[in-house]
């Protein structure tokens, strides 16, 4: 089992906010809020999640247009250490 933390920053890259989930047996748990012993950290911008929030619609329709270079690219770098 592993715990993945979400850190939201603002612009200023400050956290606002944490949410954890555990990933276990190929599926993620529900999202808590919180970091709860984190063996992964992952970083997104505050700003970002609200644009995707506010066009939801059309990220529904067209989910190629997410941004995940956030997250592709992270765990990139945990993984190539």
């Amino acid at each position: 089992m592993r715990n993945v933390t979400i850190r939201v920053e603002d612009d200023r890259g400050n956290a606002v906010a944490y949410f954890t989930s555990r990933f276990a047996a190929g599926q993620f748990a529900p999202i808590r809020s919180g970091k709860h012993k984190a063996d992964l950290q992952l970083r997104v911008e505050e700003s970002y999640l609200k644009k995707v929030v506010e066009l939801a619609d059309e990220y529904l329709n067209h989910s190629s247009r997410l941004d995940l270079d956030w997250l592709s690219g992270h765990i990139k770098a945990v993984y190539n250490k």
